[in-house]
């Protein structure tokens, strides 16, 4: 398994437990906890997530950049015809 393929996996588990806390956390009565007015609670979980997923795109984006440069590196240690 290649560096880049680690980081897509590492990063698509990390979304994928982000959003699903995001939908896991719409079920729960949270404008009653948190005494906020109706939907106020859902925008404020939503920012969250968004917030939240920023690293796990960076690190996908890292490890497709990583992908790339090693193929090109790959294609120009190839003799040229």
């Amino acid at each position: 398994m290649s560096m880049a393929v680690f980081l897509k996996i590492v990063s698509g588990a990390y979304l994928i437990l982000v959003w699903l806390s995001f939908f896991i956390g719409l079920q729960s009565p949270l404008e009653r906890e948190l005494q906020m007015p109706m939907g106020s609670a859902t925008i404020a979980l939503f920012l969250i997530a968004v917030l939240l997923s920023i690293p796990g795109v960076a690190l996908f984006a890292f490890g497709q950049l990583v992908g790339d440069v090693r193929a090109i590196r790959n294609s120009c240690r190839q003799p040229q015809q």
